[in-house]
């Protein structure tokens, strides 16, 4: 109940599985600033969290069938990912979008289901890597750096964010960022 008085005072926007697009045209107009990898990864709660037992419960309700070929792993945290590996980010954006909504559709709700990762380089700062970030709950992206270059990336952040604000809503609260480290991408 907080939570969703807290998104009336805040007015966030509704989450939509819709906004997943988005990153595809980001990715197709801003081609002098990011380029695609053409993975992403749906990050879920952490094995024995929240009812989710293990990997094998998240398999166990994935019989769709996507654009692109997706497994599911565990990463060095215990995080539950399903990770994608397309040949195009309109695959990687369509694959993720269906199977989001096969977990939703399986009781596996926001509370479960956490958010998706793209993988993108930035071709404006020397091909550094990036993870654009949707948050389901709060309908949101924001930019992530992986560990290895955050240090590099952290005077670019805003820069970044501002490249990315023509095509993705970006989160302006930064306290609900989810640390994702180890990205199995």
């Amino acid at each position: 109940m907080f939570d969703r008085l807290r998104r009336f005072v805040r007015r966030d926007p509704d989450p939509d599985p819709d906004d997943l697009f988005d990153i595809q045209t980001l990715c197709s107009d801003a081609t002098d600033k990011f380029e695609s990898s053409d993975r992403a990864g749906i990050m879920l709660r952490s094995a024995g969290d929240k009812g989710i037992e293990d990997v094998d419960a998240v398999r166990s309700v994935l019989t769709v069938d996507t654009d692109c070929p997706y497994e599911v792993v565990e990463d060095e945290f215990g995080s539950i990912w399903v990770r994608f590996d397309g040949e195009s980010i309109e695959a990687v954006a369509t694959s993720v979008r269906t199977i989001a909504e096969a977990l939703w559709e399986s009781h596996f709700d926001d509370e479960y289901v956490l958010l998706a990762a793209f993988a993108v380089t930035l071709t404006e700062l020397n091909d550094e890597p990036l993870y654009w970030v949707y948050v389901f709950e709060h309908g949101y992206w924001y930019p992530s750096f992986p560990d290895e270059c955050s240090w590099r990336l952290y005077y670019h952040e805003d820069a970044i964010k501002d490249w990315g604000a023509a095509h993705l809503d970006i989160d302006p609260d930064e306290s609900r960022h989810y640390r994702i480290e180890g990205v199995p991408l």
